[in-house]
């Protein structure tokens, strides 16, 4: 998997573990995955069959090769409900 990203367009950011109190917590990702940019990947299961209970820290590990210094990557693990809203906890991973 590739992606291209524009320092010029940063990628939007909505909830999550942010400093600011107007934009963080669990807040819909619908706008950004429905909108096509090419420095967004998201990958999606199948419904679940039954309900799942995810307890402690999720874990993400990347192995990436960038040619750019300083580069930084986020995973979300969204919450998709039976309405197709797109819920979040993000993850930052240190570069």
């Amino acid at each position: 998997v590739s992606y291209q990203y524009d320092p010029a367009n940063p990628t939007p950011n909505l909830g999550g573990a942010t400093f600011n109190p107007m934009n963080c917590g669990r807040v819909s990702q619908n706008s950004i995955e429905q909108i096509n940019r090419k420095d967004i990947v998201t990958f999606t299961t199948y419904p679940l069959k039954k309900p799942l209970t995810i307890v402690g820290r999720i874990k993400v590990r990347l192995n990436v090769v960038s040619d750019v210094k300083g580069t930084d990557y986020v995973a979300r693990a969204c919450h998709v409900t039976t309405r197709t809203t797109t819920r979040t906890e993000i993850i930052k991973i240190p570069n």
